[in-house]
């Protein structure tokens, strides 16, 4: 696949897809003047999943801290993990299957490892050619993405109802690349249509990453840097930073599908 930007610059990428059904969708672009690219995938996959190792087990993954800032974080299904230390705070406001927490042991730092060599992989990844959101800072209020690649080379702001559409297909891949840092806006909602599934959709983040309030979210967080959310925030997917992670609470449920 690959981003191809229409006659009018914007920043929000919409697909449409073809008149007739296939194994693999194509995005067509509108027939009239639009300010919104269209991502067209092209006619064989490129993309494959990326490798998280040890990482794939784990709904949350922190480096040096672990935290919650009230009660209750959820999960649902899989592992609860801090890497390098054992900075586990507040550990009652969350509501853990037993035998899921992993806190300072081999496994989580196996899987701190493995998310490293991930985020590497998945950050270099250039081929189909990325949809280029505009620099240094860019601002998507809803839209609608076919699968590819899509890259902010600076910070990439979040709002409204994101969609991802597999068109059917469910090996569809999607990569979000951010040079800096990512912010969600509260409410925000991303939306896996047509056979998208989370484990499919990957948020590499090289800065830090801020969730706000009752955000629905989907897809493996990657991020380099530290990451904070918000309140009664909803995953299908996992949140794996490399520093710190924290939760505000609420009715907050993590859950990796």
């Amino acid at each position: 696949p690959s981003g191809q930007p229409s006659s009018q610059p914007t920043r929000v990428p919409t697909a449409q897809p073809s008149g007739e059904p296939s194994a693999q969708p194509t995005g067509q672009p509108s027939s009239e003047p639009s300010s919104a690219p269209t991502a067209a995938p092209s006619a064989e996959p490129i993309l494959i999943p990326a490798s998280l190792g040890a990482a794939a087990k784990f709904v949350v993954l922190a480096d040096s801290l672990l935290s919650a800032s009230a009660a209750s974080v959820e999960t649902q299904t899989g592992i609860v993990g801090l890497a390098s230390s054992s900075a586990f705070v507040n550990p009652a406001f969350f509501s853990i299957p037993p035998g899921s927490t992993r806190i300072n042991e081999n496994t989580a730092k196996e899987a701190s490892i493995d998310l490293a060599a991930a985020i590497a992989d998945i950050s270099s990844r250039n081929l189909p050619p990325a949809f280029e959101f505009a620099s240094p800072v860019d601002v998507v209020t809803s839209g609608s993405f076919t699968y590819g690649i899509y890259r902010a080379a600076g910070d990439l702001a979040l709002s409204g109802d994101i969609e991802f559409d597999a068109e059917g297909n469910r090996f569809a891949i999607f990569i979000v690349q951010v040079g800096g840092a990512l912010t969600v806006a509260p409410g925000t909602r991303v939306v896996l249509l047509n056979a998208a599934l989370p484990p499919n959709l990957y948020w590499q983040v090289s800065g830090s990453v801020s969730v706000g309030e009752r955000c629905s979210f989907a897809g493996s967080i990657m991020a380099s840097g530290d990451v904070s959310v918000g309140k009664d925030f909803e995953l299908q997917g996992q949140v794996l930073g490399e520093g710190r992670v924290n939760f505000d609470g609420g009715a907050t449920v993590l859950s990796l599908t």
